[in-house]
């Protein structure tokens, strides 16, 4: 059993063997599709989740599979989300695009002959409208696009959570203030004086985070031609929506503002990189940038990266150290395939600050990404844009949106760094 305790997030995940699909209820089409049940425990208690096909956890157990909630809406949620998990309403999905080219953008004549031709798949498809516009897509084409930008962005180094709620609610211990290296208001132990330990009275501190979800937009203008081809559409969507989302997560991860990112949150202490005088690099900064590493908690530092701007990066390389000061070196690591700034992950990226910074601005940021925690929703839909000046243009727009939050965990696993 493997077990990863998540800090002040209070969360660990424990993959069992996955339940049958006859115990699970799990719809036919997804278990063909290498979709699992399988247990996770979020916040000490143990919670059903459907692992999608590459392994990411993709919903809770319960909008796919048992009885419907007593809450109105989220009973609609279960409805939508299990009408879309079929493979008529896949079928009718992946023509619908077809049909719009077809019928020359015209959505009721394109219905119209998609009813006359798939009459099941049509009824399939009218189930799965969501409330914001636009089709669901099929929960296999979901899973991969969430998968597509864990891949190729910060996400894939947080803490995920799946919800189906608005808001994400999840309990954490509060920091220690006094002892800001411990997870929680626990503190550190007092040594033992003689044979009896000596006993800490436990006065945990507990508090609640809560993550909205917000939805995030991606757009792709794609022509006639590439409609009437669904499998190549696939395809193309999948790889540039999961780049266009990806890069997208990344700027919310660091700066916000829909997430509480790195460079939003308040609690997140800071570190002069140069406290003599100025704002710009000097010789002493890189003794600023061990400071800074050295007040990082030790719980966090194993898996701490830094994020900066490629600026920021280039003006570390030039800037000439103190005669005592081993310089700071930057280079790829073969063997994992990130670059190394004096030792660390480092990611660079234009949600950072540029260099030089406003007086006083953060520069960079350092810590444990597993201590920011993402909520994520299952409900990806998709839009084909039919609106236009032309009645018989050749190329559409199709509108992505997916929805997802993010919130700084534990504050204590972050540590900017200023000038």
């Amino acid at each position: 059993m493997a077990v990863a305790i998540k800090g002040n997030v209070i969360s660990h995940y424990e993959p069992l063997e996955p339940r049958a699909a006859s115990r699970t209820g799990l719809p036919e089409y997804l278990a063909r599709r290498g979709f699992e049940v399988k247990t996770a425990s979020f916040d000490g208690k143990p919670q059903p989740v459907v692992v999608g096909p590459q392994g990411n956890v993709f919903s809770e157990a319960a909008v796919f599979s048992g009885a419907l909630s007593q809450d109105r809406h989220l009973a609609e949620y279960q409805r939508k989300m299990r009408a879309s998990a079929t493979s008529q309403y896949r079928s009718a999905f992946w023509r619908w695009p077809r049909y719009l080219a077809k019928a020359n953008y015209n959505r009721d004549l394109a219905f119209s002959l998609l009813h006359g031709d798939h009459p099941a798949e049509a009824k399939a498809l009218v189930e799965g409208i969501d409330t914001s516009g636009g089709y669901l897509v099929p929960p296999d084409f979901s899973s991969t696009i969430w998968r597509g930008i864990a891949e190729q962005s910060l996400l894939q180094f947080t803490t995920q959570r799946p919800t189906s709620a608005d808001i994400l609610t999840m309990p954490r211990f509060l920091p220690n203030a006094s002892a800001p290296g411990f997870a929680t208001n626990l503190g550190p132990a007092i040594p033992s004086v003689g044979e009896t330990p000596h006993q800490t009275t436990p006065n945990p501190l507990f508090g609640a985070l809560q993550i909205p979800i917000r939805r995030f937009r991606s757009i792709l203008r794609v022509s006639r031609d590439l409609l009437m081809d669904s499998d190549n559409l696939a395809l193309q969507l999948q790889d540039a929506f999961a780049a266009d989302l990806g890069a997208a997560i990344t700027r919310q991860i660091l700066s916000g503002p829909d997430f509480d990112g790195l460079l939003t949150n308040p609690n997140i202490p800071s570190l002069s990189l140069n406290p003599a005088a100025g704002h710009t690099l000097s010789a002493t900064s890189g003794d600023g940038w061990r400071a800074l590493k050295s007040s990082l908690p030790e719980p966090y530092r194993q898996r701490a990266m830094v994020f900066m701007a490629g600026s920021t990066q280039s003006a570390f390389e030039i800037a000439a150290p103190a005669a005592s000061t081993r310089p700071i070196a930057v280079r790829h690591d073969d063997v994992s395939g990130v670059y190394r700034f004096d030792e660390v992950a480092l990611t660079t990226s234009a949600a950072m600050p540029a260099y030089p910074p406003a007086a006083g601005g953060v520069v960079l940021s350092y810590g444990d990404l597993s201590q920011f925690v993402v909520g994520i929703r299952a409900d990806v839909s998709l839009t084909v844009v039919t609106e236009s000046d032309a009645s018989d243009y050749d190329e559409v727009d199709i509108v992505l949106l997916a929805r997802c939050g993010g919130a700084v965990g534990t504050a204590a696993a972050f540590v900017n760094g200023t000038l």
